[in-house]
């Protein structure tokens, strides 16, 4: 196998390691690599552009070398970050990313699952749009390897990747109440069909959060409605009321409510949002907007490249039936920022 002069036996002499453990490197076998040994093997790949000659593995193992990639919306920088990590991953594998965009239909993502089934692809990465998915239920009975992106389907044990949500939720409110804060609201999109928006609702009503608000972010009033209607219920209460944004979405919407509503963070109320879309993914908006947000932050990276890591090994592995379905969750990290701090108040 060459590519562009370089072969396995050259970056296995470099990196001091055997040929065969480079084989596994490429094909997401890490379970009995250091990591030492994998950040070397994947420098070397990086500095000699080394990519696996697809064309011939295909014909020799009689497979497509693709891969099948659904997202449930394109545009979300949640979804950029993954589809990167992934890339990166299955492109030193030798695979190739056919990615295709759902826009949060159930519909559109069995279109779109049904044409990656089409051009042969080996396996299939999927951010699906519904937690009840009658169609990839059908389709995980013909052992077609499936691994889920942040978003699980009801009754349908496949592997996962996903962000860590209860305990995240419970230490937003606990921060928030440490914090000063009275009344705390969740902010969530519609959230019957999207998993972890079920789940941080959930953890939210169990770890004592107070009102749930159901906000469609693509009316701009909706957001606005919900925030007055918390602060009416909160006028009389001794501390003001703080806000959790369930996604990184909600979190800019309610940033543009409180603007155009005249309100102050963290005086009038505090808001914590739920991804940062920061330093991990070089968007850095909430580090940018005004005081500065709160938000909780995942390694999106981390959960393409796990994701990624899960397919190739769930590919390779030869008794499918018995491996059973693994789950991975990906922690978050609290960043405190000036829109929850209400020590500032003696500063104004």
């Amino acid at each position: 196998m060459k590519s562009g002069g370089i072969t396995i036996s050259q970056i296995a002499q470099q990196a001091g390691v055997s040929k065969t453990t480079v084989s596994r490197y490429l094909n997401g076998k890490y379970e009995y690599m250091s990591g030492e040994t994998r950040d070397k093997i994947a420098s070397i790949i990086e500095l000699t552009g080394y990519r696996p000659n697809s064309v011939a593995r295909s014909l020799k193992s009689q497979k497509s070398m693709l891969i099948g990639l659904v997202v449930a919306d394109i545009e979300s920088p949640f979804s950029s970050a993954a589809i990167k990590s992934i890339g990166d991953v299955m492109n030193r594998a030798g695979y190739n990313v056919v990615i295709a965009n759902s826009d949060n239909s159930y519909e559109k993502e069995c279109d779109a699952i049904t044409s990656l089934i089409h051009q042969q692809t080996d396996g299939l990465i999927i951010n699906t749009a519904s937690y009840d998915n009658p169609f990839i239920k059908k389709l995980a009975e013909s052992k077609t390897p499936i691994v889920l992106l942040d978003r699980q389907i009801n009754s349908l044990e496949l592997d996962c990747v996903s962000i860590e949500n209860t305990d995240s939720i419970n230490r937003a409110i606990q921060h928030l109440k440490s914090s000063g804060y009275g009344r705390i609201a969740l902010f969530t999109e519609s959230y019957d069909t999207v998993s972890p928006r079920m789940e941080r609702r959930s953890a939210f009503l169990t770890c004592g959060g107070d009102d749930v608000y159901t906000v469609d972010t693509s009316n701009p009033q909706s957001i606005e409605n919900a925030v007055c209607k918390l602060m009416t219920l909160s006028r009389n209460d001794s501390a003001p009321p703080a806000i959790i944004a369930s996604n990184g979405v909600t979190t800019v919407n309610c940033v543009k409510a409180i603007r155009d509503l005249n309100l102050k963070m963290p005086y009038d109320l505090g808001l914590c949002g739920y991804d940062d879309w920061g330093k991990l993914t070089e968007m850095g908006f909430a580090d940018f907007i005004d005081v500065g947000i709160t938000t909780f932050a995942a390694d999106v990276s981390k959960v393409g490249e796990k994701a990624a890591e899960m397919l190739l090994k769930r590919m390779n592995t030869s008794d499918k039936i018995s491996d059973s379905a693994r789950t991975v969750l990906i922690p978050t990290t609290l960043i405190k920022r000036k829109s929850t701090d209400l020590k500032i108040q003696t500063e104004r």
